[in-house]
């Protein structure tokens, strides 16, 4: 007796993810990101005199000093820092992007100077906490173990794409990625 209780279907739902998660595939390996860490801070400390930059304003003008002699670095540091790692320095870019926006594995970027795009790796941050999307950053990318790293180093330019723009790229993007085009492992 009593009122009859009404059916409501169970109706499944996708399980929601935290962003953590969803994010796995954006990120290096922690270990290959901390010998990246490893060697790129000892090279801007060596290049600094023996003292530790503090923060972004002084490790950017480091990193620029790193591309401008990677041959007297080859000379001087690959003891410190390994042949390897200077050989990875050596056919990294460092320029001005178009950083289009985070998928599922990897982040996605366009060199305005060498015309190509990329899909990198972030060390230990998400790339959308420092850039908005289908915006103009200056940042270096390197290939390291396999993958393609941006360095973490942003110079915003506080240019964001319109609509029309950000199509343009987009459609670059995938054409990249169908065609074979995009440069994603090394």
């Amino acid at each position: 007796p009593g009122m009859p209780q009404r059916f409501v279907p169970h109706i499944p739902r996708r399980p929601v993810m935290p962003d953590v998660i969803q994010q796995q595939n954006m990120f290096l390996p922690t270990e290959i990101a901390e010998e990246f860490l490893e060697k790129y801070k000892l090279l801007m400390k060596l290049l600094n005199g023996g003292v530790c930059p503090n923060g972004v304003k002084e490790y950017a003008p480091l990193r620029g000093v790193i591309y401008e002699k990677l041959n007297e670095i080859e000379e001087l540091y690959s003891g410190d820092i390994g042949s390897e790692f200077v050989n990875s320095l050596k056919r990294g870019v460092l320029g001005k992007f178009v950083y289009l926006k985070p998928y599922k594995d990897g982040y996605a970027m366009y060199s305005l100077e060498k015309d190509l795009y990329y899909l990198c790796f972030a060390l230990t941050t998400p790339l959308e906490e420092y850039v908005q999307e289908y915006s103009i950053m200056t940042t270096a990318i390197v290939p390291f173990q396999g993958f393609i790293v941006c360095d973490g180093l942003i110079v915003h330019h506080n240019v964001s794409l319109g609509k029309n723009m950000a199509k343009e790229y987009r459609d670059g993007y995938w054409h990249a990625r169908k065609s074979g085009q995009l440069i994603k492992v090394v």
